[in-house]
């Protein structure tokens, strides 16, 4: 597929090592010189200097034989503009990062999306609020997503030092009943990624990715010594608008929200828009104004500022003083793996949220839905088995899966089901591949 990004900064880059493993033509247009000459000297992808609201220069980037466009610049008119020139053009797909309110607020949301031709706003903000709302509600995980009506569960757990079958092999833990109950997709490590196989053991510290069905969620974690506990009382540095959206999700929830922040106009402007939030002034430092509102009585602590460093160390800080869930706002996707090895759960990348929501649209159609994660080059991805593929009645054991990719489940009937090397694959099966970038494009051709 020809596919065009307006952009060339951290999304746009982000997109782009997504969709080049998978052999599409991609082409990045950005107006600084230096950003695409650092992309066509690191990237296997075309790059144009210029803006991406000009006709001259989509017309250059082959505008008329391309099949969609993803406007992902950080500017919302450039983006807004070069959609409706796309959809001029006759490009069939159209996205816009869009910021601004003023442009998906439920009055103006379909006006703007009829105006330029727009087929899906990717707003960065509600990516990551959905995200930490997620977390929040299940507390036992750094990560995790639903799949099926959430019968099915893939999440990301940090192994702690007192595991007890820390150093046995994945083979033989737990007895044979509980591991036909779950699926090992990954072991993250600060230096690698494992997909493991039998012999390969799990060793405290490390981020595990494994898939159960729901119903099994409670044993499983009570293996790992976890136990999925409800937050209530939740403190949040930042008034902006991503705390703002967090806010508004986990009150309707039923939680207890304190937010904190340095500007007071956006204190003010937060208090008028939560009135069941307790807005807090940093007036000294965000460590008085910490202790003053409670951080010793407070279940977790999420820092969405727009100062990165604060939000490291503002989260170190509420760990060290006993909160047990800690959540943090990090724009380097380099920080990441090293995150929960300094003590913060969980770290989430705006810009990664951004390409990770843009992922799935690129797929949709390709198959059913894909789930992305921070810290680590994986996806989980749900294929449809068509109608006379050769994977029909052949065991999972014989299916030639590629080697950095896990079958998590297969769904059928409506129920997501945990598979063994003798499970058989049948017409109207769908899967749950959990696979890294390089075998993604290999996955979906064995299920196509």
């Amino acid at each position: 597929m020809k596919i065009i990004i307006i952009g060339g900064g951290a999304v746009g880059t982000a997109l782009a090592k997504k969709l080049v493993f998978e052999k599409h033509e991609l082409t990045i247009i950005d107006k600084n010189p230096a950003v695409t000459k650092t992309i066509s000297e690191t990237l296997d992808v075309a790059a144009i200097t210029g803006s991406g609201s000009h006709l001259s220069i989509l017309e250059s980037a082959g505008i008329n034989e391309t099949d969609m466009l993803i406007a992902a610049s950080g500017a919302d008119e450039v983006n807004l503009v070069a959609c409706m020139l796309a959809n001029h053009a006759g490009v069939k797909r159209k996205i816009a990062r869009i910021r601004n309110p003023e442009f998906y607020t439920s009055g103006s949301a379909e006006r703007t999306r009829a105006a330029f031709g727009i087929d899906l706003f990717i707003r960065p903000e509600s990516e990551v609020a959905d995200e930490v709302t997620r977390l929040i509600l299940r507390s036992f995980a750094s990560e995790i997503f639903e799949f099926e009506n959430g019968s099915l569960i893939i999440a990301c757990l940090r192994v702690d030092e007192a595991f007890r079958e820390a150093g046995t092999p994945i083979r033989t833990i737990g007895n044979e009943d509980f591991r036909r109950k779950l699926r090992l997709l990954a072991i993250r490590r600060p230096d690698r990624t494992i997909i493991p196989g039998g012999d390969d053991c799990i060793q405290p510290r490390d981020l595990i990715f494994l898939a159960t069905e729901s119903r099994h969620l409670p044993r499983i974690l009570a293996f790992f010594g976890k136990t999925d506990t409800r937050l209530h009382r939740i403190m949040l540095l930042g008034a902006n608008i991503i705390g703002i959206e967090i806010a508004e999700r986990l009150c309707a929830a039923g939680l207890k929200v304190k937010i904190l922040d340095r500007d007071r106009q956006a204190c003010v402007e937060s208090a008028i828009r939560l009135p069941k939030v307790d807005i807090l002034h940093c007036e000294k430092s965000e460590i008085d104004t910490m202790a003053l509102a409670g951080i010793l009585e407070t279940d977790a602590f999420i820092a969405v500022s727009d100062d990165e460093e604060s939000n490291i160390l503002l989260n170190l800080i509420a760990r060290h003083l006993g909160v047990s869930r800690t959540i943090a706002l990090v724009s380097r996707s380099s920080y990441q793996p090293f995150m929960g090895s300094i003590g913060i759960d969980t770290s989430i990348n705006l810009q990664q949220a951004t390409a990770n929501a843009i992922v799935r649209f690129v797929r949709k159609g390709e198959i059913v839905s894909v789930a992305s994660f921070h810290g680590i080059e994986a996806e989980a991805i749900e294929v449809a088995l068509p109608g006379g593929s050769p994977l029909v009645g052949t065991p999972l054991k014989d299916a030639a899966i590629p080697r950095d990719a896990v079958v998590a489940a297969i769904v059928r009937g409506g129920r997501a089901r945990i598979p063994v090397g003798e499970t058989v694959f049948e017409e109207g099966d769908k899967a749950i591949v959990f696979a890294l970038p390089r075998s993604i494009q290999e996955v979906e051709r064995l299920f196509s």
